[in-house]
């Protein structure tokens, strides 16, 4: 629908119309398994948002508009904890980020793969620029939006279906790779949410 739509006219996205706006969102929705591209909470097409990559009005005012109706710059994203009482500081993901440029992105696996978590459910990267996107500029590790917390609850999860399937012993290779393929194709298309941290995780056992 949106290359239609580029077809007859459609310059920005501003003048998009209602129909190729929910089209966009049903098709950014599941491709991304049903999950915020930022924070890896679960994603509603009721409440969620199209966010664009490169901003749509950057800080400097220079951009191509072009960039607008580009679906490669598009992401699913939550609400950002919105109305939250912590007022700013309690903003997450593109509510949080606002115009702000971005080095990571969510699209690029050679990015995605400098991210790093800890075992209390806190994301990190050992690279400053990419570090300061995800603990700054889109507050992933919001305490009012309960992001840490919430992770190590889903960790947490997965730790203890591991020890369900073998107690004491230690959890085979082939079965934890089955885990990890699972996790990545997720269930009718919905992926776990923060799932990020349970591949995260299984990496690290899986490369011991």
């Amino acid at each position: 629908m949106l290359v239609q739509a580029k077809r007859t006219g459609l310059e920005h996205y501003d003048d998009m119309t209602a129909e190729v706006k929910d089209s966009l969102r049903e098709q950014l929705i599941r491709e991304q398994g049903y999950l915020c591209a930022y924070c890896m909470r679960r994603l509603d097409l009721r409440t969620m948002q199209v966010e664009h990559y490169v901003a749509q009005h950057p800080l400097d005012n220079d951009y191509d508009p072009a960039m607008t109706i580009d679906y490669h710059n598009m992401l699913g994203v939550c609400p950002g904890n919105k109305g939250n009482e912590a007022g700013s500081k309690g903003l997450t993901c593109d509510q949080s980020r606002g115009n702000t440029p971005l080095t990571i992105n969510p699209q690029r696996q050679e990015l995605v793969a400098r991210i790093r978590y800890s075992d209390n459910g806190r994301i990190f990267s050992d690279d400053p620029v990419i570090d300061r996107d995800l603990q700054v500029v889109l507050n992933l590790n919001c305490v009012q939006a309960y992001l840490p917390a919430s992770r190590k609850m889903a960790l947490d999860e997965l730790k203890k279906r591991i020890y369900r399937s073998f107690g004491d012993k230690t959890a085979t290779k082939a079965a934890l790779q089955r885990m990890y393929s699972g996790l990545k194709s997720g269930e009718d298309g919905r992926l776990v949410p923060f799932v990020g941290i349970l591949l995260w995780y299984l990496e690290k056992k899986l490369r011991t």
